[in-house]
This record gives structure tokens, C-alpha cells and sequence, in this order.
């Protein structure tokens, strides 16, 4: 998903006269099974290379890359994850360039290890770097943790939002309403039903157990729920669902291509998300995109760039259930007139934080180059 935002990187570098080479720790199919085929062959137009990696898992290992860029001593070294993987602590440590700019989607919702041999450790990949991008206000504030528990000097933050592919997802205006319309119907719903969408994975960190336990029937009078994705809690969820009495209302359907994504966005009347923890959500940045209301949990990383309370969506209290029901009474209960214009908030002042363009070339600025 970072490819297009590379894309716009190399071309904006490109006229700056500054090259790019991008290194990959390993061939993006390894270790992928569940990501559509697409995202695990991509296309790529820039310059890249695969190294040979001796890892294991995700903890690559690549001391060709490593002596590579010892040796090539780049100008501007920009590291993702620089504890993570041995190689990208060897690069924090032992690789030098002018500039150094390390990245992290850690948050101050999802931190991570923050203490013993590995919170240590990140930290002293920190420091090495006289930058870190980061994809939002709760990752300043997941740094300001760090540097709370260390005399080392963190690196200076400079944000850098996690990008879609806007001309993908496009605003609910833009979109055909006879398209809209088949698209809704191939869901099963029917016209004056309004919809909720749930594009997430079936796994405990989505938080959708505890969402589907606090709903009721009444509560849903006039709405359909659909959850769209695959994982190891669906016959669990489904048994809730029915024991609940909700089935006429909440509708789990498999996965759901990506390219075909879209349009389920657009046919949508309000997006929900209810995790127990999410680095940056990709899914919250689409549905912002396509001018829906958002109701996010207040653990997602990216739910104070894309929810403006009351204006675009609301915050979904997760750890208080009392305060959770309030709010999801409150969302269901809202009209569709009030939905649409909530949508509208969402693309009109919400979605420029994560326009590409502009993003690229504030980083760009940020590095000095």
C-alpha cells in the first residue's frame, strides 16, 4: 500500500535532480499468504532491488543490503521499522548518510514493548537518527514516551500520514448512482435501508465480539451492519450473532477484492470500526476519502486525524461498555440527512491531511533536500 506514495516520492525527487533507490528486505509474497494477490506481486516503476534475506518470519536478515549501504554511504538514508528486524537495526547502528531518517507506526495506543531489552533497544535505534516519520499525532506522542525513559536524544518527528490511492477511492459524489445502487443491491440491501459498513479482519484485536455483544435489535431498526473479511473468530462471531436475534441486521460476507472495494465504500452510509488496538487503519482513511461518517475506536492510532467528534463522526469508548452502548445508541439513532452531512465534513476537512501530494513534498522540505 506504500507503493504510490513511493511513486509520488521518486517523481518529486526526480525534479529536485536527487535520485532514489528503493531496498526491500525481502520479495513482498513471502510471508503473505492472506493479502490479495496483487499486493503480493505489485507493479513497481521505480528503482528497487530485492536482497537475499537469511532471516526468519518477518525478522529479516540481509547483510548483503547492509554492506551494500555501508560501502554506497547514501546521502539521505530513510529506514522503516529500524528495531524491528536485524537488519534494520544494523542499519540504525552501523550505516551512515548526511541525513537519517528512521520510521515507526508506533502510537501512544499501541506501544509496543516499551520497557526491558526491547524498549532499550528501540530506543537506541532512535538515536542514531536525526529524524523519524511518523503517521500521525498519536505517534509524537508514542515518541514523547520514549524519550520520557532515555537520556538519548530522540529524533526530531516530521509526519508523514500513511497515503491511499485517492483516485481509488473516490467521494461518494463523484460515484454513479446506478452503480451505487447494483452495488448495494448485490449486498442485500434494500433501498431505504441504511448501511454500515465493517471492512476488518475476524481476529480478537478488531474488537468486533465485544461490539456485536452490546447491540440489539431495536437498536438497529432501519439499519444493516455488513462485516467484510476473513479469520479465525468467524464461526464464533456468527453464533453470536444469531444468539443475539441480530441476524436480519449484521451480516458477515467473505472477502472482498480489493479493486471491488470501492464501491462498497460509495454504496455505504456510515463506516465503523471498534479495534481493541490498530497501528493506522488504512480502511478509516478510506472511508474518509469517500465522504463517509466515521465511528472509530478510540485505540485505532489514526482516530484524532480522521474524527472530528460531533462534525465527521464519533469516538467509540471501548474500555467503558456503558459509554460504548451510549454511543453506538447514538450513531444508530442518527438520520440519514445528518449521516450524509457528516460524510461531507469527512472529505471536505478531514481527507486533505492525507492527500499524497502534499504530504511527499512536506517530508521532502522536512529532510532539507
Amino acid at each position: 500500500y506504500r507503493i504510490h506514495a513511493t511513486r509520488e516520492l521518486w517523481h518529486q525527487l526526480e525534479e529536485k535532480q536527487v535520485s532514489l533507490m528503493v531496498h526491500y528486505m525481502s520479495d513482498m509474497s513471502r510471508g503473505h499468504d492472506e493479502r490479495p494477490l496483487s499486493w503480493r506481486n505489485p507493479q513497481m516503476d521505480y528503482p528497487y532491488k530485492y536482497w537475499p534475506d537469511w532471516g526468519f518470519g518477518c525478522h529479516h536478515f540481509n547483510p548483503g543490503m547492509v554492506r551494500y549501504l555501508r560501502r554506497a554511504n547514501p546521502y539521505c538514508l530513510v529506514v522503516g521499522s529500524p528495531f524491528d528486524t536485524f537488519t534494520g537495526l544494523l542499519l540504525s547502528g552501523f550505516c551512515n548518510a548526511q541525513i537519517k531518517c528512521a520510521g515507526t507506526e508506533g502510537n501512544c495506543y499501541v506501544t509496543g514493548e516499551m520497557h526491558g531489552i526491547k524498549g532499550w533497544l528501540k530506543r537506541w535505534a532512535f538515536s542514531h537518527y536525526q529524524y523519524v516519520d511518523l503517521p500521525g499525532q498519536a505517534s509524537i506522542e508514542y515518541m514523547k514516551l520514549h524519550q520520557a525513559l532515555t537520556r538519548r536524544k530522540m529524533p526530531k518527528p516530521i509526519i508523514v500520514p500513511n497515503f491511499i490511492e485517492t483516485g481509488r477511492f473516490l467521494p461518494k459524489h463523484e460515484w454513479d448512482e446506478e452503480k451505487i445502487h447494483r452495488t448495494r443491491m448485490d449486498l442485500g440491501v434494500s433501498v431505504g435501508v441504511k448501511l454500515c459498513l465493517i471492512p476488518a479482519r475476524l481476529s480478537p484485536e478488531k474488537g468486533l465480539s465485544g461490539f456485536i455483544e452490546l447491540l440489539e435489535p431495536a437498536m438497529l431498526e432501519g439499519w444493516r451492519i455488513i462485516i467484510i473479511g476473513e479469520g479465525p473468530l468467524k464461526a464464533e462471531l456468527s453464533d453470536l450473532i444469531r444468539k443475539r436475534d441480530l441476524s436480519e441486521h449484521v451480516i458477515i460476507r467473505d472477502f472482498i477484492e480489493y479493486a471491488n472495494m470501492p464501491s462498497v465504500y460509495a454504496a455505504a452510509d456510515l463506516f465503523l470500526l471498534p479495534s481493541l488496538r490498530d497501528h493506522n487503519p488504512l480502511t478509516v482513511i478510506e472511508a474518509i476519502n469517500t465522504g463517509l461518517p466515521v465511528a472509530v475506536s478510540v485505540k485505532a492510532g489514526n482516530v484524532g486525524d480522521a474524527v472530528n467528534e460531533g462534525v465527521n463522526g464519533w469516538k467509540l469508548p471501548i474500555d467503558d461498555k456503558k459509554a460504548f452502548r451510549a454511543v453506538l445508541e447514538e450513531v444508530f439513532n442518527t438520520d440519514i440527512e445528518r449521516l450524509r452531512d457528516m460524510g461531507r465534513h469527512s472529505y471536505e476537512d478531514q481527507a486533505p491531511f492525507w492527500d499524497v501530494k502534499k504530504g511527499i513534498a512536506h517530508f521532502i522540505s522536512a529532510l532539507g533536500i
